[in-house]
């Protein structure tokens, strides 16, 4: 399944890398990281009087290391760790000489009872609602703005998308995801501001038609907002959204 989603992601980050406005289109996931795995014999480790359960923790104590006793200086604790010398932990070819202690107290190296094999496998997995995720990235230049290069791939992406496997889903992030969710917050609390902000200017008018009256000048902030915009070629986004309702109440006072 991860090379799928690796190879899904490859094709939409050739459609992305199309774009004239994208660049440095790139994955999130690395290269497969290098791994030595160890496959025990389980009927010869019991033959020698070893199992699966001290042989891992011998690799912890000779590789890594582990905590059996702390020492306390003043209120600080330190933990003392137990590891193989360095020439163990580093040399990859002599992994299967290590001696493992067994159970009647003598030793054996642990090519004896596992063999060692060498793969690939994924350091990092990344998740998206607990999803295996390959997060194609890329940076914008010049005047485009994100939502409208967003716009033109995914048309492209059509293809990509009805070819998909099923399970596998194809979805828009970064800040178009990001301001999409917010207007989405602000719209959805829009009825009940609208019902304070006309409740006040019935409590303050104490007439119906004055208080509509005041409303209807809320929409002018468009005016302003729209002039400048175009002035300085920016989009309508989530902090001018901001800036529209927060101009319409200051309309809006001092009509009053």
């Amino acid at each position: 399944h991860i090379e799928e989603v690796r190879a899904q992601a490859r094709k939409v980050a050739e459609v992305v890398r199309s774009n004239s406005h994208v660049s440095n289109v790139h994955l999130d996931w690395e290269e497969p990281s290098k791994v030595v795995k160890l496959t025990i014999d389980q009927d010869r480790a019991r033959a020698l009087g070893v199992s699966t359960a001290g042989v891992s923790r011998f690799l912890q104590s000779a590789l890594s290391g582990i905590a059996v006793a702390q020492y306390r200086e003043g209120d600080e604790l330190i933990q003392i760790q137990q590891r193989g010398v360095l020439s163990d932990r580093t040399d990859l070819a002599g992994l299967g000489n290590l001696a493992i202690p067994t159970e009647n107290g003598t030793s054996i190296s642990l090519s004896q009872v596992a063999t060692l094999s060498y793969g690939f496998e994924e350091g990092v997995i990344w998740r998206r609602n607990r999803l295996p995720t390959v997060t194609v990235r890329g940076d914008i230049y010049g005047s485009a703005q994100a939502v409208d290069v967003v716009q033109q791939i995914l048309p492209q992406l059509a293809a990509v998308r009805e070819q998909l496997p099923a399970g596998y889903l194809l979805e828009t992030g970064g800040t178009v995801e990001d301001s999409s969710r917010g207007q989405n917050s602000v719209v959805a609390g829009l009825p009940l501001f609208l019902v304070v902000v006309l409740s006040l200017l019935m409590i303050q008018l104490r007439r119906f038609s004055r208080s509509v009256l005041v409303f209807l000048t809320a929409p002018l902030a468009m005016i302003g907002d729209t002039t400048f915009l175009l002035l300085f070629a920016q989009p309508f986004g989530f902090v001018a959204m901001l800036g529209t309702i927060a101009l319409s109440g200051m309309i809006m006072r001092n009509s009053v």
